[in-house]
């Protein structure tokens, strides 16, 4: 291999790392069983959420930036579930999780966006689903 092409294998592999570093620590600093996530929703937030929502210069909501989701979290309830559930902008439907039921989703919307209560949001999306 040329040496040019050897340095922007390196920049790739780094720009990899340290997108899954700052993924890693966004995980860890976060207190997720306590924020009432059972192991299985963490499991979840770790496998989905976590592969976009914790990655910054990508353009969504990062998981704890308060300012980020402060206009989301004033929209009415049950449009960030519906915008979940059907996908929004380049959201994809159901965040990738296609195990995840409507509880799943909604505890994992509240501890993404740092809401406290998703209290009057229907538990059954428009659709039907999930």
């Amino acid at each position: 291999m040329n040496t040019t092409m050897e340095k922007e294998m390196a920049r790739t592999r780094a720009r990899g790392l340290r997108t899954f570093a700052l993924a890693l620590l966004a995980f860890c600093s976060q207190p997720i069983l306590g924020a009432g996530l059972s192991e299985r929703q963490a499991a979840l937030l770790a496998n989905n959420c976590l592969q976009c929502h914790a990655r910054p210069g990508i353009g969504v909501p990062l998981i704890g930036d308060a300012e980020q989701w402060k206009r989301r979290n004033a929209e009415k309830d049950g449009s960030m579930l519906k915008h979940v559930v059907e996908g929004y902008r380049g959201m994809p439907p159901l965040g990738y999780c296609s195990a995840c039921s409507t509880e799943d989703l909604l505890a994992l919307i509240d501890y993404i966006s740092g809401r406290t209560s998703h209290a009057g949001t229907p538990q059954t999306p428009a659709g039907g689903k999930p």
